[in-house]
């Protein structure tokens, strides 16, 4: 499946480089075809020095995936041409679409980052400062929007290609729950990135919360993660333990308005010494995945509805949290997520039969491959 996101990348860039590093069925490929790809995953893998020792293997690594990925994609074209798969305007009309929604997509994002601060534009504005913004990238890349919609309208071609080779692919309903049952069983053991799975089949339990945060001064949090890195933790902790008492009374002053009854949202407003309450006006969603300090964490889930904590104390100082609201955990069943499966498994088994098809072609093909010259 990777000849789908990987290929055409070459066809964004432009260097000199006119040197036949391959051959597939007598189409040449090119030393700048592999060269604009791989300095770009140079950065990537962080290599600098292409004689560093230590990283000799991931370089030989790298120039034959990308010599391999690059004899794909070049076979793939073929395929797709000898099956009447030849670029059109259709195509090119399809790619300008999905550029436009890519657009609108980037104009959505400014103009939210500008609601947030109180900053009021027209729409147009929005779409004229992400058309100079995706200009700029593009130039980066050392590309203009022609070639953009060329490389997109390939792939669009090539995407109807794969459909057309794996369309009589069929999904089972016992496919369908082993890769329920299977899904299930991972996302309940890794809920950080749950919302990156093609089906999430799981809402992990979460809450929303605000807090007073009652700040140690950043010299003094310096200081503890130096000693925790350079010295001991046992002496970081005693450090932090004993520079938190001298913010503690103004803490606990706090604490003491807020059981009196005084307004939550006006002390935060009044005390707060932590700028994400403003960002985020609702409150912090917090679930249980570390994305938060522990002990920030631990208390929030503690706490009802409705319920403000003692005082917290961490490397940042000192927490007063109020728990606006709590979720508990949802497991999606079969039924609801049944269509979202089905196209799952579908794609999965095209997947599967695609990669099995392309290794057939490059099995019968003609390819020479000049190693030497990368």
């Amino acid at each position: 499946m990777s000849i789908l996101i990987y290929g055409f990348t070459s066809i964004l860039y432009s260097n000199d480089g006119n040197q036949v590093i391959a051959e597939v069925n007598g189409e040449k490929i090119l030393k700048r075809d592999f060269t604009d790809i791989y300095d770009q995953e140079k950065i990537y893998y962080d290599i600098t020095d292409e004689n560093n020792p230590e990283q000799m293997d991931t370089i030989k690594w790298l120039k034959a995936d990308i010599l391999e990925q690059l004899i794909s994609e070049k076979l793939v074209a073929q395929k797709a041409k000898e099956s009447g798969f030849i670029m059109s305007n259709e195509y090119l009309v399809e790619a300008r679409k999905e550029f436009n929604i890519i657009l609108e997509s980037i104009a959505a994002d400014m103009k939210a980052q500008d609601e947030q601060d109180n900053i009021d534009k027209d729409d147009q504005e929005y779409i004229n400062e992400a058309q100079e913004y995706v200009a700029g990238e593009l130039e980066a890349m050392g590309t203009t929007q022609d070639k953009y919609y060329q490389a997109i309208s390939e792939q669009i071609m090539i995407g109807h290609f794969f459909e057309s080779v794996t369309k009589d692919v069929e999904v089972t309903n016992e496919d369908i729950q082993n890769y329920y049952d299977t899904q299930l069983e991972i996302q309940k053991n890794s809920e950080v990135y749950i919302e990156n799975y093609d089906v999430q089949l799981l809402a992990p339990a979460e809450v929303r919360v605000k807090h007073i945060l009652i700040e140690l001064p950043q010299d003094q949090r310096d200081e503890y993660y130096r000693l925790n890195t350079e010295e001991s933790e046992e002496e970081a902790e005693n450090y932090l333990e004993e520079n938190l008492k001298s913010i503690k009374p103004r803490a606990q002053d706090i604490l003491n308005k807020l059981k009196d009854g005084e307004n939550f949202e006006k002390l935060i407003e009044d005390y707060g010494q932590d700028p994400g309450m403003n960002d985020n006006v609702e409150g912090y969603i917090l679930r249980r995945d570390g994305q938060f300090l522990q002990e920030f964490e631990d208390t929030a889930f503690n706490l009802k509805e409705g319920e403000i904590s003692d005082l917290v104390a961490s490397v940042y100082g000192f927490h007063i949290i109020k728990l606006y609201e709590k979720k508990n955990e949802r497991i999606y069943t079969f039924e609801e997520k049944k269509d979202e499966l089905i196209e799952a498994v579908k794609f999965q088994k095209q997947g599967v039969l695609w990669d099995s098809q392309v290794e057939e072609w490059m099995n019968s093909a003609d390819i020479k491959k000049y190693e030497n010259r990368l």
